[in-house]
């Protein structure tokens, strides 16, 4: 019984289409009901062939389930007001001419009330006036054939199916009406509840992924900061030590150096990532040179570059200016030649040049590294957290650079393009507006 009822009806269905579609599916079953149930009738009386007719009807339904599975959905409507009101006038017509006086046309009644319910406004008028001079047609035709004079009967018989169709069009309509506002309010209700659940969802997963990327940052955290942490201490003993010598304790010195600006960066990704999921980010933004901020990132990273004998080769304008907040600046392109640095092997090439186009400066960072894969590289574009992956001499990361460095460029007005190649190496494209672009972007 619930198939039958809510045959053709998926989640995909819309909210009115639904409501019309489960509405048919009563009708049909109704029908179906009075068809056997005349069926039945027409046996016991030993009308034979009524009773064909009406089983011959049953297998009607058959193609408006079809329709309402392939969605259908107003060509099962138009094909069963169809086929019931030729049914219905069939019968009718097969009554009278058995001689027998019946009311049978009048289930068009019935009829008109259906296509109130399944039709909207500009088809149901149509509809009505045929189904109308359909009945009235029956009537005029069942008087004359029985040879019944078309005198004030008829005329009353006109005059009552009239009125009786114009209460079931106008009581309908107005049941229809409030039918339709109570589905607007269920579709708007609907709707509200849908995209609150889309949030809801949204958030959910939002909610995952942070919490996933807490527990991968504390775990980072503690691994790299542990290392340091007994080197410092391995040092301070050893410092101690009658035995210990000037040299080795320059060779940890250097070391804990180099630990130590790793784990200032590390922390300083952790620190802004933590801090813009938050509270979100608050701009400085100050005009720059960007050759002056270049060489102070290159600076913090010169023992590194030594240490790894890495060519590094700087072709920056002095006279490029760009407009930028310079703490996140800082944090980018610290990001983006600490990447070079640690994903070029020892003895490789890092190069680093500007150029200004349309009242931007492009700045290039291009290493011969070991490259970004595709799928890392459409992950991080995309900026979903990735895992961090060890450099060429072990180096750790957090795996949040790259996203950091996206999303702050983006909100500062600028823009990041990675192009690399697995093998070959990286080049970053940093899109930094200058004084001119900004103070376009600020009258606009």
């Amino acid at each position: 019984m619930k198939w039958f009822l809510n045959a053709g009806l998926t989640d995909k269905t819309p909210v009115k289409e639904r409501h019309k579609v489960f509405l048919l599916n009563r009708l049909i079953f109704v029908t179906l009901v009075i068809n056997l149930t005349i069926f039945v009738i027409d046996i016991i009386l030993g009308v034979y062939v009524n009773a064909l007719a009406n089983l011959a009807f049953v297998v009607i339904y058959y193609p408006l389930f079809y329709l309402h599975h392939r969605g259908k959905y107003a060509l099962a409507r138009g094909v069963f007001i169809i086929a019931i009101n030729a049914f219905i006038v069939t019968m009718t017509l097969a009554t009278y001419h058995q001689d027998r006086w019946t009311e049978t046309e009048n289930i068009l009644f019935a009829s008109i009330a259906g296509i109130v319910f399944l039709y909207d406004k500009r088809y149901r008028v149509y509809l009505l006036a045929i189904l109308t001079i359909v009945l009235f047609g029956l009537k005029f035709y069942k008087f004359l054939y029985f040879s019944v004079p078309v005198d004030t009967n008829f005329i009353l018989t006109i005059v009552n199916s009239s009125i009786a169709i114009t209460a079931i069009y106008f009581f309908s309509s107005a049941f229809q009406k409030e039918f339709t506002e109570a589905l607007d309010r269920t579709v708007r209700l609907n709707d509200s509840l849908n995209q609150q659940k889309m949030v809801l969802e949204e958030n959910e997963k939002r909610l995952s992924e942070l919490n996933k990327a807490k527990n991968k940052l504390f775990s980072i955290v503690a691994h790299d900061l542990k290392s340091p942490i007994n080197l410092l201490n391995s040092l301070l003993y050893y410092s101690n030590s009658e035995n210990f010598d000037k040299d080795e304790l320059n060779r940890y010195n250097a070391k804990v150096r180099e630990n130590m600006n790793m784990v200032n960066h590390m922390l300083d990704n952790v620190l802004i990532w933590a801090k813009s999921q938050l509270d979100g980010y608050s701009l400085f933004m100050g005009e720059y040179k960007l050759k002056n901020v270049m060489e102070e990132v290159l600076t913090f990273y010169l023992d590194t570059i030594k240490a790894k004998k890495l060519n590094v080769s700087t072709n920056i304008d002095p006279q490029h200016k760009i407009v930028t907040d310079i703490n996140l600046l800082r944090i980018v392109m610290r990001n983006i030649v600490s990447n070079a640095i640690k994903y070029t092997n020892e003895n490789g090439a890092i190069s680093i040049s500007s150029e200004e186009q349309r009242d931007f400066i492009y700045l290039y960072i291009e290493d011969n590294g070991t490259g970004i894969s595709e799928d890392t590289l459409r992950r991080i574009l995309n900026q979903d957290l990735i895992d961090s992956i060890d450099g060429t001499e072990g180096e750790r990361g957090t795996g949040l650079g790259l996203i950091l460095s996206l999303e702050m460029l983006r909100l500062s007005d600028a823009d990041l393009c990675i192009e690399s190649k697995l093998g070959v190496g990286t080049k970053m494209e940093i899109k930094l507006p200058t004084p001119v672009s900004h103070k376009v972007k600020i009258e606009q």
